[in-house]
């Protein structure tokens, strides 16, 4: 498992609409080509929401994000887990977990 560290967060396109009106011109073209988001925080109480996003055929890939909490090493290890999981279950997904970097623990979190 490759983790990546501290408060990583890369995006490299999204299929989130932005909240800025667009014009409503009839000639105006909407890309419909494939799609790699990798800034997409994986949250359990919207985990049903995540795996629906992820199930979009136009998207290649999708980061499943945890944020380490700074003093919490089990509430870490259980997000971590988490994001693999959902990895595990979905080839599409790319976890991303994280240890926060004031943590004595997070050298050890990073070898697990």
């Amino acid at each position: 498992m490759a983790l990546l560290v501290g408060l990583l967060s890369l995006s490299l396109g999204s299929c989130a609409s932005s909240d800025r009106e667009r014009p409503k011109d009839k000639r105006e073209r909407r890309y419909d080509g494939p799609v790699i988001d990798l800034h997409a925080h994986l949250v359990a109480s919207e985990l049903e929401s995540f795996r629906k996003n992820a199930a979009d055929p136009r998207l290649q890939k999708i980061a499943a994000i945890v944020m380490a909490p700074f003093g919490k090493p089990e509430e870490t290890k259980a997000l971590n887990d988490s994001a693999v999981a959902q990895q595990r279950d979905n080839p599409k997904i790319v976890a991303v977990a994280s240890v926060h970097p004031y943590d004595t623990f997070a050298l050890d979190e990073l070898e697990r």
